[in-house]
């Protein structure tokens, strides 16, 4: 959960800049919001984060909080490994959808869990737009997150979680 805070704000920091400058929609246009090369990865070091688990964890929340929080865009670090896990030797080399790709033929490419985390965030919200008033309706507590997401149809999509403050 800390790391999607962190993104929330970085969001915040790079909208005061801009605000700074004029773009406030008055004196130049608001602008919109897109993140690049976003990612955890799947095996902890040093000091920072990761886990298989952690990184399921985030991209689901990453993707669900970013259109909460009008983010239009959010693009994977990276499409796969770097290295093979023998040769990782730091975060980025570990933080791919599908596993190293080197000598890989196409379409033998191995998914990681965060790539079906991915797909099925996605599958499960296609079409869907945030509902902040459904959302408000729920009363989640504190020690919940998440959001309502309805389609033009009226279907209703929740995604929820519990919220921690521990890996």
């Amino acid at each position: 959960d800390a790391a999607v805070a962190g993104m929330l704000k970085q969001k915040a920091a790079f909208e005061s800049v801009l605000r700074k400058y004029g773009y406030d929609g008055a004196l130049y246009p608001s602008k919109h919001t897109i993140i690049t090369e976003i990612n955890i990865p799947r095996k902890a070091y040093r000091d920072f984060i990761g886990s298989e688990a952690a990184q399921v964890n985030f991209m689901m929340k990453a993707l669900v909080t970013a259109q909460m929080n009008d983010i239009l865009q959010i693009h994977i670090y990276n499409l796969a490994d770097a290295k093979s896990p023998e040769k990782a030797t730091d975060e980025f080399d570990y933080m791919g959808l599908f596993r190293n790709i080197d000598g890989v033929k196409p379409f033998d490419a191995v998914p990681n869990a965060v790539a079906t985390a991915y797909r099925t965030t996605s599958k499960l919200l296609r079409g869907s737009k945030y509902d902040a008033a459904l959302t408000k309706a729920l009363r989640l507590p504190k020690s919940a997150g998440g959001g309502a997401f309805k389609n033009k149809k009226g279907k209703i999509t929740l995604v929820l979680w519990a919220k921690t403050t521990t890996d």
